[in-house]
């Protein structure tokens, strides 16, 4: 199976800064302090799109409701969505330290009481 490549979502973060550029080779974008890149999204307001190849455009949403090709463990509707599952954090200062975040489809979304 060929690996899917996202485009990443940069996160403005007030404690943010130049960090995901200077340290990990980002390009990050010029109008705010990032302090988070989420590499594999799935939630109502965010998207991981896939950055090229013959699904290029596609969400990652999209992917999992129609485009998983027998690959998800059931065979049952998708409802909701994932949460953030990936994230790099500026803020940890060594390189390749992934914070990984996922949520069962049942569970209350992050943050919630």
């Amino acid at each position: 199976m060929t690996p899917i490549p996202f485009v990443p979502l940069y996160m403005k973060r007030v404690w943010g800064g130049r960090t995901l550029e200077t340290e990990y080779g980002r390009v990050l974008p010029e109008d705010a302090p990032h302090g988070e890149s989420w590499e594999i999204v799935d939630r109502s307001g965010e998207q991981s799109i896939v950055e090229d190849g013959p699904l290029a455009g596609t969400s990652l949403h999209e992917l999992w409701t129609h485009h998983h090709g027998g690959q998800r463990k059931t065979d049952g509707p998708v409802r909701g969505h994932a949460g953030v599952l990936t994230r790099e954090v500026a803020g940890l200062r060594r390189p390749g330290v992934l914070s990984i975040a996922a949520r069962h489809p049942g569970s209350p979304p992050f943050g919630a009481l």
